[in-house]
């Protein structure tokens, strides 16, 4: 079982528990589980942080690990509200975070060295993380 498939079987159990409407920058209304909340704020503060450190002479990778570093909390708080909801005895949670968390990394270093680098794709490489619910 994968990562995402455990936190798409969290939202599912956890519909019931929508959270408080969150009003993020562009005006719209959020509701949802908890979990799903926390994830769209880590993706939303990722993407600040990346976008605040993309033009410096750092690497893409420190300035994903920095970036990350500083939306941590979020991430975090995402993951263990999904795990609170999965009750397996023969699941590895660390391996799995660890996987998802490099998913995240591998795709977000990638973008950053094509957007450093002034490649041609530049302009069409937007800064969006995967998708990890399904």
């Amino acid at each position: 079982m994968t990562m995402t498939t455990i936190f798409g079987a969290a939202l599912i159990t956890g519909a019931q528990l929508s959270g408080s409407p969150v009003l993020p920058p562009d005006g719209d209304v959020v509701t949802g589980p908890p979990e799903q909340l926390l994830l769209a704020q880590y993706e939303q503060c990722l993407s600040f942080e990346i976008e605040a450190r993309i033009e410096t002479d750092l690497s893409a990778d420190v300035v994903f690990d920095e970036s990350h570093a500083a939306c941590a909390p979020f991430f975090d708080a995402f993951a263990d509200i999904a795990q609170s909801r999965v009750l397996l005895a023969d699941f590895d949670y660390r391996a799995e975070r660890a996987a998802l968390l490099t998913a995240i990394r591998n795709v977000s270093v990638r973008i950053i060295d094509a957007r450093q680098g002034g490649d041609l794709t530049r302009d069409r490489l937007p800064l969006e993380l995967p998708s990890v619910i399904t």
